[in-house]
């Protein structure tokens, strides 16, 4: 995995985040895809209307579904970064393996898992996605603070 990271966040390191990515996306994708993937990681602050985004996931064309980017919230604390980034490790997953893209030409509409799905027919939290990241995410994160713990890694 190639991590091209701009910008920081001053309650976690770089490295950390770095590392917590590359440990994610092993898990959810195998070393061997895990390894192919490209992600540009952004440090920024939202605007105002986008505050409750913590961090969004986005192929950087659809042309190569393994180039990805990741935005993270600059106002977030150590442990929401860290699940905000398995959240989107989660939709990298999503990408990389096909079950998740944008329609080509169509404002709104996606492909979940080889159906095209209108995003307004859905609340944000009930997308087929979304839930799957959120229920990942969770899991992640937990199984992520067991293994710093058990491996002894400090940043």
């Amino acid at each position: 995995m190639f991590v091209d990271q701009r910008g920081s966040n001053e309650t976690i390191t770089r490295a950390e985040v770095e590392y917590a990515l590359d440990w994610y996306l092993k898990r959810l994708l195998g070393p061997w895809l895990a390894a192919r993937c490209y992600v540009r990681l952004i440090h920024r602050e939202f605007d105002a209307k986008n505050d409750k985004a913590t961090a969004k996931a986005y192929f950087i064309n659809n042309k190569d579904p393994r180039r990805f980017l990741i935005e993270l919230s600059t106002k977030l604390k150590k442990a929401p970064v860290l699940r905000a980034l398995a959240h989107e490790a989660v939709h990298v997953k999503q990408f990389a393996q096909g079950q998740l893209w944008d329609a080509k030409g169509s404002e709104g509409l996606v492909c979940w898992k080889k159906r095209t799905v209108r995003e307004k027919d859905y609340n944000y939290r009930q997308r087929p996605w979304e839930k799957e990241a959120y229920r990942v995410e969770r899991l992640l994160y937990a199984a992520y603070k067991r293994h710093k713990e058990k491996e002894k890694i400090i940043f």
